[in-house]
Order: C-alpha cells, then structure tokens, then sequence
C-alpha cells in the first residue's frame, strides 16, 4: 500500500530526532546526485556542441587570456 504525501509527512515526523536527521540527509544526497548528473550531462552536451563548432568552422574559438583582458578593460571603464 503506498502512503500519501500526507501520511509520509505525518510518519517522519513522528520519528525520533536522529531517525528524522538521517532521513533528511538521504533526501537532500537523492536531490543533490540527481541534481548534480543533470548537470554534468548537460556540461557534455554543451562541450561537444561547442567542439563541433570549432571543428566545422562555424566559430572561432579566442584565447581565454584575451577574453580575460577585454573583460577586466570593460569592468574597469
């Protein structure tokens, strides 16, 4: 039988404190694992589109220390 929203809340909190911590910490590790692998494989995704741009030509690519230099001359005016 599947407990409701409701019911789920109403049993965690009825638990003793440290049962209720490790709850929380199993929760917020499923969030942050699910989390953290989406946006690992939207890193990939972008990396390889962007590879492909460099590779067809569509876009060249600039040196990091020249973005780096026209980005502080653009804070600092």
């Amino acid at each position: 039988m599947l407990l409701s929203h409701e019911q789920i809340q109403i049993e965690a909190l009825s638990m003793p404190p440290r049962q209720r911590a490790e709850l929380l910490e199993r929760l917020i590790n499923s969030l942050t694992s699910e989390s953290n692998e989406n946006v690992t494989q939207e890193w990939v995704a972008l990396a390889s589109e962007r590879l492909d741009e460099i590779r067809s030509g569509s876009v060249t690519p600039i040196d990091g220390v020249d973005v780096l230099a026209k980005a502080r001359k653009s804070l600092s005016k």
